[in-house]
């Protein structure tokens, strides 16, 4: 399901594994943190979109589809620059990889309460929600207060296990 949703457009799958990854969020997430969730859709770049998904954007159709199982927002923060896809860089290369490749959308805010759900489809590194997750820091500029943002990273899979520590993969950011 998940590769034909990222490589054949398929958006049943999307609509599928979206509301899985919802109700799983619903079951894992607190609810406190939930209350005052966004969901945000790592970018995919409008070029890949364009050619390999069939015009499908697959992590904003994950995110619409967890948004109907769960309530929450979904909020397009990120941006992404072309870059060669994860998939064809070596592990020990996906951090430098992505490394600059996302930044906000201009214009994009958000109250400072609330928290945020960064969807993908699979980790595997966890290069790319690391990369996201750096880009969304400079939400809140670069203010004299230090503001903490709950950041839940989830992914309806993840490959590779061995490439890097549990723990270290599946912890929550706080920024």
């Amino acid at each position: 399901a998940i590769h034909a949703l990222k490589f054949g457009g398929s958006r049943r799958s999307g609509v599928l594994l979206g509301r899985m990854l919802g109700e799983q969020l619903r079951r894992q997430v607190s609810n406190d943190t939930l209350q005052r969730a966004v969901l945000v859709p790592a970018p995919t770049t409008n070029l890949r979109r364009l050619s390999r998904n069939h015009g499908v954007d697959h992590t904003l159709q994950l995110a619409r589809a967890a948004s109907e199982a769960t309530g929450l927002p979904v909020a397009r923060l990120l941006t992404r620059a072309t870059r060669p896809p994860q998939a064809t860089v070596p592990p020990s290369h996906r951090a430098q990889n992505v490394r600059g490749a996302f930044s906000l959308r201009r214009g994009r805010m958000l109250p400072k309460d609330r928290a945020i759900v960064l969807i993908d489809d699979v980790r595997t590194t966890g290069s790319t929600m690391s990369a996201c997750c750096k880009a969304l820091k400079t939400l809140d500029g670069n203010l004299s207060v230090s503001i903490r943002r709950t950041i839940v990273v989830a992914t309806v899979a993840v490959a590779g296990e061995g490439r890097r520590s549990p723990a270290k993969a599946t912890d929550d950011a706080k920024i």
